[in-house]
């Protein structure tokens, strides 16, 4: 696989997994990569306060980091082409009549989530 398009699924992998938590993030009171984001010295440093509008109150975030190890692995199993696919996980053994070259990578992102508090539906 060529790096251009493996950075591009990645990164509309990672976009899609992102739009589909927030939907059910939404509906059990969290909040995914919030877009307003403000300090207050009275928190800890650390800590990133989200308020939507003055009656939201505010919201300590939790920042999730993502530290994903992947395989690229390149078979030709005597099929007509062969074929590059990346995997996520693979459990598992198996032995099979085929050449394969295999690269890993890792893929970092942090996510900043505003997670369900007391009070929340």
């Amino acid at each position: 696989m060529e790096l251009d398009k493996f950075i591009s699924e990645t990164i509309q992998a990672i976009i899609k997994s992102i739009n589909d938590t927030s939907e059910y993030a939404e509906k059990n009171g969290a909040i995914i990569n919030p877009i307003f984001l403000e300090s207050d010295d009275d928190y800890d440093h650390k800590t990133t306060i989200w308020r939507k509008d003055k009656q939201d109150g505010r919201r300590a975030l939790t920042k999730l980091d993502f530290d994903i190890a992947v395989t690229v692995s390149n078979e030709n199993n005597n099929k007509i082409g062969g074929g590059i696919k990346v995997q996520v996980l693979n459990l598992g053994a198996s032995t099979s009549d085929k050449d394969s070259n295999q690269t890993s990578s890792r893929i970092k992102f942090s996510l900043n989530v505003a997670f369900p508090h007391q009070g929340t539906n």
